[in-house]
């Protein structure tokens, strides 16, 4: 009986199988020939739509997916609301549409190629957005990322002490109250000196949650409603408690964890001021 052991499996170098031809087509089609089976479909978003048709832009407009029904019209599969949106717009308008094979014409298919494409997409977080934004040159995010790195902070996905990942956060506060980018960025500023005053990177209690974003918002809503707020005594209110101690206080008061934390902070600050300079939560 021999006793040599099988050889080890090499690794499979050879080509991969040919996909064949690609059995979709592009049309152009008018768009009162593209049927939207509410039978079918999910429901479609009447306020998104709205939107879209009101801000319509050629350029954006992704060709929906469509199947044949073999009487000249064409069942939308995928971009139900673009669809509903254009016919809202132009009526008769042609848009360019990837046509499957008569073959996938069937509810149960439709759906499945349907959901397919859907689940295959992923949308752009916060960041990616804001990256592509900055890009594009918008003034708000590109004096707010001078502003951040004047901090010695940057934007990421993952927390740390010198890392905000509550990008949406960061957003909405440069975006509030219709402010310019320049105001945009001094209200960014005056949250990120008192955020990291009152919490130093050394403060290994607070140097990663010092950035939540319910936190940020909060001191961020605090800054606009009081511009004249002194803002040394809202760092000492501040430091009375670690960061995340603000955010765990708040978890129980109410369904508004920012708004919560927000009243909490007014409440302590007020706490030894006199009269006349405290500060009215309404």
């Amino acid at each position: 009986m021999s006793n040599t052991s099988a050889a080890p499996e090499l690794p499979d170098d050879s080509e991969p199988e040919p996909l064949g031809p690609d059995p979709r087509k592009m049309l152009a089609i008018s768009v009162d020939k593209l049927v939207i089976d509410s039978e079918i479909q999910r429901t479609l978003n009447l306020e998104r739509i709205e939107r879209i048709a009101h801000e319509f832009d050629w350029l954006l407009f992704e060709a929906p997916t469509v199947v044949p029904l073999g009487d000249g019209r064409f069942r939308v599969d995928e971009g139900q609301t673009r669809v509903a949106a254009l016919r809202k717009r132009s009526p008769r308008a042609k848009c360019w549409c990837l046509v499957l094979p008569a073959e996938c014409l069937g509810e149960a298919p439709e759906a499945d190629i349907a959901l397919r494409i859907s689940t295959g997409r992923r949308p752009h977080d916060a960041l990616a957005q804001w990256s592509l934004r900055r890009e594009r040159g918008d003034a708000h995010e590109i004096l707010a990322e001078k502003v951040i790195h004047n901090h010695g902070l940057r934007l990421g996905r993952g927390q740390s002490s010198t890392t905000i990942a509550a990008v949406a956060a960061v957003r909405g506060t440069i975006h509030a109250r219709r402010h310019t980018p320049e105001q945009g960025a001094e209200v960014l500023d005056k949250v990120l000196t008192v955020i990291v005053a009152a919490w130093p990177s050394y403060d290994d209690t607070s140097k990663v949650s010092r950035f939540d974003n319910r936190l940020l918002t909060a001191i961020a809503d605090g800054v606009m409603r009081f511009p004249d707020i002194d803002r040394r005594r809202l760092v000492t209110t501040l430091q009375s408690r670690a960061a995340m101690r603000w955010i765990n206080d708040a978890l129980t008061a109410g369904p508004s964890v920012t708004t919560s934390i927000a009243g909490s902070i007014v409440t302590a600050y007020n706490h030894v001021q006199k009269t006349g300079r405290r500060l009215t939560w309404e």
